[in-house]
């Protein structure tokens, strides 16, 4: 349960419980029932600027993301394009025995 403290003053009066003084007169907005309404300026030009300015960097990051996903997707072909290929090659050797042999099976040498 809250227990509620009881006060010493109406709620229309300020008065300072830690430094125990009345402070509406320091205050920066009016503190009476009479006193003036308390109106927010219009931001909506502040806000529609503030949100352009994210806009154009969240799009220009989200493009660089996209751009090193690319790439890497482009690493990963040619990574398994490699790694996946046969190599079919035969050292000069290896070719050199074979012809050698097939002229000897060819000749008088039999």
């Amino acid at each position: 349960m809250t227990s509620k403290k009881k006060s010493r003053y109406p709620d229309q009066i300020v008065w300072d419980e830690e430094n125990e003084k009345f402070h509406a007169n320091i205050l920066p907005y009016a503190t009476s029932l009479s006193g003036p309404k308390i109106e927010v300026d219009d931001i909506d030009l502040f806000k529609q600027k503030g949100a352009n300015k994210l806009q154009k960097i969240f799009k220009s990051e989200f493009e660089e993301i996209i751009e090193k996903y690319n790439k890497l997707v482009d690493e990963v072909n040619l990574n398994d394009m490699i790694y996946n290929s046969i190599y079919a090659l035969n050292p000069w050797w290896v070719i050199y025995i074979t012809y050698t042999m097939e002229i000897m099976k060819k000749s008088s040498y039999h």
